[in-house]
């Protein structure tokens, strides 16, 4: 993770290079002469009244120590890349006040050089690769990021399946409509019932049947054996 001393591959040229050419710029001022060290602090008093209190092998001594230690923070893999472009962007912030606030290093009512200010006016790279040490995205971010990628194409992929499925068979009918056309194609015909009334309370039930009492058969007259009505006839 970017933030917690993991280095990625687009940082390192940039800490390696810049905290090389910072190391080496402190540790040649680290014992520079007088003239240096005056030069240096006249130019910084303009832009920081406050340090006018403090000699000028002192600040230069001070000043070589601070790049020093950014340097070499910048070069160490296990200090945090936005804790060095922090520390990196401070630093170009006020080399760049200083470019703007001294005298004969710019042009009038210009932002850029002169040619005595060419060197300084450099710094401005440092800020802007200090800038972008200290916004590079942490590593958690980044994977969110390509987790929703990665869902938004299988999401994409799907939908073109189904589309593409669609556009092949044909919409097809619902479960809906094929179960009711089903239900009324093959469901068979009833008749249609009687309604059954309910008993009364305290009646017993009683099944009726729709088909008449049988008729009892006729028994054939044996011979001899006066036919039914014969005796009224006989009487007459």
């Amino acid at each position: 993770m970017s933030g917690c001393g993991k280095v990625r591959a687009w940082q390192v040229p940039l800490r390696l290079i810049t905290g090389a050419f910072i190391l080496h710029s402190g540790m040649e001022k680290w014992d520079g002469p007088d003239e240096q060290a005056q030069g240096v602090h006249g130019m910084a008093r303009q832009s920081f009244p406050f340090l006018e209190n403090i000699d000028a092998p002192r600040f230069l001594r001070l000043l070589a120590a601070g790049e020093i230690a950014l340097g070499a923070a910048l070069l160490t893999p296990a200090v945090p890349t936005r804790l060095a472009g922090a520390a990196l962007t401070g630093f170009a912030g006020s080399l760049m006040a200083v470019y703007a606030q001294t005298p004969g290093l710019r042009k009038e009512g210009s932002v850029w050089p002169t040619p005595d200010g060419i060197g300084v006016s450099k710094d401005s790279w440092l800020l802007a690769i200090g800038l972008a040490l200290t916004l590079s995205p942490r590593e958690k971010h980044l994977k969110n990021l390509k987790h929703l990628k990665q869902l938004k194409h299988a999401k994409d992929v799907r939908d073109a399946k189904r589309h593409g499925r669609h556009q092949q068979h044909g919409p097809a009918a619902g479960p809906s409509s094929t179960r009711a056309a089903g239900s009324v194609s093959s469901r068979p015909s009833r008749p249609r019932s009687w309604p059954r009334r309910c008993p009364r309370a305290g009646t017993a039930t009683t099944t009726r049947t729709a088909t008449a009492p049988p008729t009892p058969a006729r028994r054939a007259p044996r011979t001899g054996e006066p036919r039914a009505g014969g005796a009224g006839e006989a009487g007459e």
